[in-house]
């Protein structure tokens, strides 16, 4: 039986471990293989442009996934560290599960080029992945990534009195599951 026509085989996981901050995988008794997903911290947003009518940043990119079968040994002590999301032009910070696995984090949105259009100020782009940052209006602000791994919102360019800030991305996560 195939999953969702990916060709991957469907198999019933009967426990898992879910991290979202640092921590330590202990592998139980009887575990040889784990099942291992990773997602990178989402890049923040880039800043709108600065002088007259700049142009809106662009949004951060997600975290980067990664999935794999790793083989284990039981009572084995791996370190699970998640990649913070990126904060004002940042970005994002790798997920690993040890030595074994890395998701690298989300870039940083570019920022808006200054002068780039004549009249109003440009919107800024939303951010990358799933739960990514709105983009800012005018010179309004990127909007927070939500979720985990999503990249942070451009913000709004220059139109005469401020500029929109990049948004913030939002951290990863790392989900272990064996039989």
């Amino acid at each position: 039986m195939a999953g969702a026509g990916y060709g991957f085989p469907v198999k019933r996981v009967s426990r898992s471990a879910i991290y979202t901050s640092n921590g330590v995988f202990v592998v139980p008794e009887d575990v040889s293989v784990v099942l291992v997903y990773l997602l990178g911290g989402g890049g923040s947003g880039g800043d709108g442009g600065t002088a007259a009518a700049g142009e809106g940043g662009s949004g951060g990119s997600g975290g980067e996934l990664q999935i794999a079968r790793i083989t284990v040994v039981p009572g084995q002590l791996i370190p699970v560290t998640i990649g913070a999301g990126g904060v004002s032009n940042a970005d994002g910070g790798a997920t690993s599960f040890g030595s074994y696995l890395t998701a690298a984090g989300g870039k940083t949105g570019r920022t808006g080029t200054s002068g780039a259009w004549a009249g109003n100020a440009g919107a800024g782009k939303n951010g990358g992945g799933q739960g990514g940052g709105q983009g800012g209006v005018g010179q309004g602000d990127g909007g927070n990534a939500t979720g985990y791994g999503g990249g942070g919102g451009g913000g709004g360019g220059y139109n005469g009195s401020a500029i929109g800030q990049g948004g913030d991305g939002s951290p990863g996560i790392a989900v272990i599951q064996w039989d």
